[in-house]
C-alpha cells in the first residue's frame, strides 16, 4: 500500500472519529431551538401524508433524522410540558392536569430552562409554557411585543419573536434556548369555536394565504373509510389549515438560522405537546393522542435524512438539552438524552416506552390511565375507579356527535372510548389505529401477561405513589368531591374565584436531594 493511500485512509478515520464524538467540555454549548405544536399529530410528509405541501417540516426532514416512534409522557398539555422540561413523568413531577386546576409541579423539582439559564443561556420563549411553576425567561412569553402580549398564533410574528430572541443572545454573547411554541393545532376557547361552528381556524391574521376546502382534507384514521358529514369535513380542513401555519413557522425559523449564521452550532428540535383535540385523541392514551412528530436536525447535519426507530418519549428533552449544553445530566432521572443517536440513529436506545394520563380540566374529567410499548404491542390499563370521559369538551359542537353516531369501526372505537375495558391490547405495527383489542384473546395471553408485567415494573421502577390502587382509589374520590362542590357554588352563582377553584391535596410529594418524599 502506497503512503498516499496509508495517509488518506488514516484521515477518513480520524474525521469519523470526529463526526462520531459526543459533545464534551471542550466543546462549546450548542443554540438550542425547540419548536414545540400544540395539540399536533403527524399528518404532513414525512410521516406518509401528503395532503399539504409543508416545505418548512420537509427541509428540516431533509437536514435532520425522521424519528417513528416518539410518544408524549401524557396526552395533556401542562402534565406533557412539565415532563419535557423537568424529565420525569407524570406520575413523578406532580403537575396531574392543567395550570390552575389544583395540580402543579412538586416542590424541589428543577426544570431544565432554569438549568440553562444558570449555565449561562439566554432563554427566550415565543408563547405560553403552561406549568406551575413557570421558568424563568429572559424574553417571553407575555413580554416579546410589550406587557401581556406575545406572538400566539401568526407565523409572521412568531418569526418576529424568534429573531428578537436571537439577536438579543447574540448581542449578549450567550447561547440561545428557544422555546418556539406555537397555538395554530391547539382547539379554539368555547367561545369562539361555537361563533365559527368549529374547533380550528381556517385563517389566522390571512395565513394561509390559500386554504383547503371541506372535502379537500382526508378525515383521521378509522373515519376515512366511513361518511363524512359537513362537520367532519369542515373540522378536517380547517385542523390542516392550522397544521400549515405550523409549517409556515417552521419555514421561517429556519430561514432566520441561515441568516444569523447559526446552523453550525444549533440543536433544532420540532415536537408536539400530543395529539389533536377529537374522539380518541388528546386526553386519550391511543396513538393519536401521544404518538408525536419528533424531527431533529443536529449542527453538522449527521445522518440528513435517516429515519430512526428509537422508542422515544419527549421526557427524553431535558436531558438532551442537558448534554447539548455540556451540563451533567442526573443520576435520578428516568429520561435518556438522545444526542447519541445523531451519530447512530439505529443505536440500542430502550426496550419500552411508557405513559400516563390522570385529568386535563380537573377536579372534572378524571379518567386515570395507563400506557406501555415497545413499538410492536401496546397495552393500555385503565384502573377501575372513579372517573369518567366525555365525548369532548366542545359538547355544542356537531362534529364529535357526528363521529360518535358513524357506523362501522370509526364510530364503534368512539363509543369503546368513552366506557373503555380495564385493559386493551394492540398491536399497532398491523393496526395502527388500534380497533381490535386483543386484550381477551386466548392467542395472545402471553403477550397480555407479558406486557402487563413490564407495566407494572415500569411504574415500580418510577416509583408511581399510585400503585398503591387505594391511593389512588383515594385520590379519585378526591376528584369526585371536588367536583361535586364547584358545582354546587357555580350553580349557586358564586363569585368566590378562589372557592372555586380545585383543592387537590392528595398525591403531593417534594424532591430533595434527588429522591421523592411524602408530604
Amino acid at each position: 500500500m502506497c503512503c498516499f493511500t496509508r495517509i488518506i485512509r488514516l484521515f477518513a478515520v480520524l474525521s469519523l472519529g470526529l463526526y462520531l464524538m459526543p459533545a464534551s467540555a471542550e466543546q462549546k454549548p450548542l443554540n438550542i431551538v425547540f419548536i414545540c405544536a400544540e395539540d399536533m399529530g403527524r399528518e404532513f410528509a414525512a410521516y406518509g401524508d401528503r395532503t399539504l405541501e409543508t416545505p418548512g417540516l420537509d427541509r428540516l426532514s431533509a437536514e435532520g433524522i425522521v424519528f417513528d416512534k416518539a410518544y408524549a409522557s401524557s396526552p395533556t398539555c401542562s402534565s406533557s410540558r412539565a415532563g419535557m422540561l423537568t424529565g420525569f413523568y407524570t406520575h413523578q413531577h406532580g403537575q396531574y392536569g392543567l395550570v390552575g386546576r389544583g395540580h402543579s409541579i412538586h416542590e424541589g423539582i428543577p426544570n431544565v430552562v432554569d438549568q440553562l439559564r444558570s449555565a449561562g443561556y439566554f432563554a427566550g420563549v415565543t408563547y405560553k409554557v403552561h406549568i406551575d411553576p413557570d421558568p424563568e425567561f429572559d424574553i417571553g412569553p407575555k413580554n416579546i411585543f410589550g406587557p401581556g402580549k406575545n406572538a400566539f398564533s401568526n407565523p409572521d410574528r412568531l418569526a418576529a419573536a424568534a429573531e428578537l430572541c436571537i439577536k438579543e443572545a447574540q448581542k449578549s454573547d450567550k447561547p440561545l434556548f428557544l422555546l418556539l411554541n406555537t397555538f395554530d393545532t391547539h382547539a379554539l376557547d368555547k367561545k369562539k369555536a361555537y361563533e365559527i361552528n368549529n374547533m380550528w381556524r381556517d385563517q389566522y391574521q390571512g395565513h394561509p394565504a390559500e386554504t383547503l376546502k371541506p372535502g379537500e382534507a382526508p378525515l383521521w384514521n378509522v373515519f376515512r373509510d366511513g361518511e363524512a358529514t359537513l362537520a367532519m369535513k369542515e373540522h378536517a380542513a380547517a385542523y390542516y389549515n392550522s397544521l400549515k401555519r405550523v409549517d409556515m413557522t417552521v419555514e421561517k425559523t429556519l430561514t432566520l438560522l441561515d441568516k444569523y449564521g447559526m446552523n453550525e452550532n444549533t440543536l433544532v428540535i420540532f415536537s408536539s405537546d400530543h395529539g389533536p383535540a377529537y374522539p380518541r385523541g388528546k386526553q386519550t392514551l391511543y396513538e393519536s393522542g401521544i404518538h408525536v412528530p419528533f424531527i431533529v436536525r443536529w449542527p453538522d447535519g449527521r445522518n440528513a435524512g435517516e429515519r430512526s426507530q428509537a422508542l422515544i418519549s419527549l421526557i427524553d428533552l431535558t436531558p438532551t438539552f442537558l448534554e447539548a449544553a455540556n451540563l451533567e445530566i442526573p443520576d435520578y432521572l428516568p429520561s435518556k438524552s438522545i444526542m447519541g443517536l445523531g451519530a447512530n440513529p439505529q443505536a440500542p436506545f430502550r426496550k419500552t416506552v411508557g405513559a400516563d394520563f390522570f385529568s386535563h380540566w380537573a377536579p372534572e374529567g378524571f379518567h386515570p390511565s395507563y400506557m406501555i410499548t415497545d413499538g410492536t404491542y401496546k397495552l393500555i390499563y385503565n384502573p377501575d375507579v372513579w372517573g369518567h370521559r366525555g365525548l369532548t369538551e366542545y359538547g355544542k359542537l356537531q362534529f364529535p356527535q357526528d363521529m360518535l353516531q358513524q357506523e362501522g369501526i370509526g364510530g364503534e372505537v368512539v363509543r369503546r372510548y368513552l366506557k373503555p375495558p380495564e385493559y386493551e391490547l394492540y398491536h399497532i405495527e398491523r393496526d395502527a389505529f388500534e380497533t381490535v383489542n386483543l386484550a381477551d384473546s386466548i392467542e395472545h395471553k402471553a403477550v397480555l401477561e407479558s406486557f402487563q408485567a413490564r407495566l407494572e415494573n415500569w411504574r415500580k421502577k418510577n416509583e408511581d405513589p399510585f400503585a398503591d390502587h387505594q391511593l389512588l382509589t383515594d385520590f379519585a374520590n378526591e376528584h369526585q368531591q371536588e367536583t361535586r362542590r364547584i358545582k354546587k357554588l357555580t350553580n349557586a352563582k358564586s363569585k368566590d374565584k378562589e372557592a372555586l377553584k380545585p383543592q387537590i391535596k392528595l398525591g403531593r410529594r417534594k424532591f430533595v436531594s434527588g429522591k421523592f418524599e411524602s408530604l
